[in-house]
């Protein structure tokens, strides 16, 4: 067992990285930085299609990213447009200016597959810093099969890019069994503890709470206070993984 560095960037979609941030993260020696889902969705930004307009600029930021810092980005999500037009939720891993790995949301929400977004086809592992990753979107975590699926990959971390929906009369009560019911007992299935790393402010007009979250298969080891969940936040988290 070994531990690692992760920061968890609680920001809003289309809000980047700033330079007192990206100090924050550098000086913590972090060494996995994961952002939410959506991340690369701009205010501008009507629906899905929109975003994919700019998603070559995306990733060469992403790509720029990762040459002058010295983490692993998990990029998040962006909508990827393939040929026939078919368009993917897609989460991105960069290391030394270079994509390592690229996981397409399998569970999609309604809205996603209204919009044209089309499920991936598989669970995907990236392997960095000696450790065997796996990505999670958002949705795929609501699936038990998901961390059974995950479980097969043997992975050392799951990373989950999450924009979580402000649920009208939520309460901290609600807030601790849906971590306990998904993330702790996600992590006991999949046999590796799982990092989340949730939105604030909003995406395509509607509130996000930033719900971030670290489990292992035996305890919840952070969450956002929930008196926090819509604000801006650097989180530093030191995760013990196996190799």
């Amino acid at each position: 067992m070994t531990q690692v560095i992760i920061g968890i960037h609680q920001a809003e979609p289309g809000s980047g990285i700033t330079e007192t941030e990206r100090e924050h993260y550098r000086q913590s020696g972090v060494r996995i930085l994961v952002l939410p889902e959506y991340f690369w969705v701009r205010p501008a930004d009507r629906d899905h299609r929109d975003s994919a307009a700019h998603a070559r600029q995306d990733l060469d930021l992403m790509a720029r990213l990762s040459t002058e810092e010295p983490w692993v980005l998990v990029g998040g999500t962006f909508v990827e447009r393939n040929e026939g037009d078919v368009y993917y939720n897609a989460c991105p891993v960069f290391q030394d200016g270079r994509e390592i790995g690229r996981y397409r949301k399998i569970h999609l929400m309604p809205g996603e597959a209204r919009h044209g977004i089309s499920p991936g086809s598989g669970f995907q592992l990236v392997e960095a810093l000696g450790l065997r990753l796996a990505p999670v979107i958002c949705a795929d975590v609501l699936y038990p099969d998901t961390f059974n699926d995950v479980a097969r990959l043997h992975p050392s971390l799951i990373l989950a890019p999450m924009s979580s929906p402000l649920l009208p009369g939520d309460t901290p009560e609600a807030k601790d069994k849906r971590d306990r019911d998904i993330f702790l007992r996600g992590a006991g299935r999949a046999g590796a503890p799982i990092v989340k790393a949730g939105g604030v402010g909003h995406l395509f007009q509607r509130p996000l709470q930033g719900r971030s979250l670290v489990a292992t298969p035996g305890a919840i080891l952070f969450r956002t206070p929930f008196d926090q969940e819509h604000t801006r936040h650097t989180w530093i988290l030191d995760v013990p993984v196996s190799g």
